[in-house]
């Protein structure tokens, strides 16, 4: 399946929830067979709260996790996609759109998220892989 980019919101999941999402996270990571990769975005947008917190044992749960993922480079290339997507598509949100255009510049097969209306916009290539889950 080739590198898989997984969002801020598949981290979270992954890292800190302990019910059917956190586990079904856990699990699709476990069972693939694909590389997975992150954005210091998505390590910014993990830690935060963490820290903010002192968070200590969560913060150190995160950067284990992270240190299994290939980091991946936000370069200007990305950026300058990222502005494509925003002007493309109006309910994009900054952040998404350096996600998916991380992911993309950087030759991801996919991009895996947990945010239904980040998976809308980016569909097919962004995939809410919990949308099976009941709600």
């Amino acid at each position: 399946m080739g590198l898989i980019y997984l969002d801020s919101a598949f981290c979270i999941y992954a890292a800190e929830y302990l019910d059917s999402t956190g586990d079904r996270a856990r699990e699709l990571i476990a069972s693939s067979d694909s590389d997975f990769a992150i954005s210091p975005l998505v390590r910014m947008e993990c830690l935060v709260m963490p820290i903010r917190l002192a968070r200590f044992d969560l913060e150190s749960e995160y950067k284990r996790f992270f240190a299994m993922l290939t980091l991946l480079p936000i370069t200007a290339e990305v950026y300058e996609q990222a502005t494509l997507l925003r002007a493309a598509h109006q309910s994009l949100r900054t952040p998404d759109a350096i996600h998916l255009a991380t992911a993309q510049v950087n030759g991801c097969s996919r991009l895996w998220t947990g945010d239904v209306d980040f998976a809308r916009v980016g569909a097919p290539f962004v995939r809410n892989v919990f949308a099976s889950l009941p709600q």
